[in-house]
């Protein structure tokens, strides 16, 4: 969320970790704004336990009551054995 890339180094302060079940972020632009591109990156790291999620959805709203789904990606699970991530765009 800060746009610092983070490197392959779970230790190097630019990850935010969580543990449990789905994980929901939300970003208010505070105005409705046209957006044309969506990114994210993840870590995954199996030897840390660091696991990438199994699936990304990007939706839009602008009043906050009706969402509307936009885009999804489905990710394979972890097969890395030590740090690698992925960006994806969308």
């Amino acid at each position: 969320m800060n746009g610092i890339e983070g490197t392959k180094e779970f230790g190097a302060n630019q990850w935010t970790g969580y543990s449990g079940g789905a994980m929901e972020a939300i970003v208010d632009l505070g105005d409705s704004t046209d957006i044309m591109r969506v990114g994210l990156n993840y870590l995954a790291n199996r030897e840390q336990w660091i696991y990438p999620p199994k699936e990304i959805v990007i939706a839009v709203s602008e009043d906050g009551s009706i969402i509307k789904k936009c885009s999804n990606a489905k990710i394979p699970a972890a097969t890395a054995s030590s740090g690698s991530g992925r960006a994806y765009r969308m």
